[in-house]
């Protein structure tokens, strides 16, 4: 009978496709401990990001349904967590919506992930360094993009971007898209600037929508 243990758990290079369409390759220098009775084991350590690929289709109501509680009893947890996450090139992002990279920011340049196997969170900020978006069948390019995780029981980002568009539909028009908020409810507005009038989502220019969304609102529209 094993009373305790502690186990150092070293990686280099593995390449992962966790699902079909995401591909990882990573480092990881971590110790799984357990000190017995009624204790949880405590994973922890260093995980270097040397790769990430992330092709699959983008749909904000499923990402949303990941914080929902799940039904049926409660799942006990197994495992406490305490990894920081660090990368070696932007994490890639492309599909139908959005084609870009993601940098880890922050004084630290790491990503914290916390909590338990079935209570993950994860702290720490990101930055949209360069894409395009496709919103109604029009490409924005990213003038800003910040997103900040700051729950320690989910995965919870918050996030402010902003993008222009590539080719207006009028030419002495500028169409500057901005969204901010959480996955479970964001803003999406629509600014376009004809000569020197300023206004938000006039449909005579834009035939956009404005207005505050659900995940699925906005799944409909892209």
């Amino acid at each position: 009978c094993v009373a305790d243990y502690d186990l150092a758990i070293e990686a280099e290079r593995v390449a992962l496709e966790p699902e079909p369409l995401i591909q990882v390759e990573l480092d990881a220098r971590t110790k799984l401990v357990w000190r017995g009775a009624s204790a949880l084991p405590d994973l922890s350590g260093s995980v270097v990001v040397r790769r990430l690929a992330y092709g699959r289709p983008l749909h904000l109501e499923a990402l949303a349904a990941m914080n929902r509680p799940r039904s049926g009893p409660p799942v006990r947890d197994r495992l406490n967590l305490a990894l920081t996450i660090e990368q070696r090139e932007p994490l890639r992002v492309r599909n139908t919506l959005l084609d870009g990279e993601l940098q880890i920011a922050g004084a630290d340049r790491k990503l914290h992930v916390v909590g338990t196997d079935q209570r993950v969170g994860v702290l720490g900020e990101l930055a949209v360094t360069r894409g395009r978006i496709l919103f109604q069948g029009d490409q924005f390019h990213f003038t800003r993009g910040d997103i900040e995780l700051r729950d320690p029981a989910r995965i919870a980002p918050r996030f402010d971007v902003r993008a222009v568009a590539d080719q207006p539909r009028r030419r002495d028009t500028s169409v500057v898209l901005s969204a901010n908020g959480t996955r479970d409810a964001f803003r999406v507005a629509i600014r376009c600037d004809a000569g020197a009038v300023a206004v938000e989502a006039p449909e005579f220019i834009c035939n956009y929508a404005h207005d505050r969304m659900s995940c699925d609102d906005f799944d409909r529209l892209v």
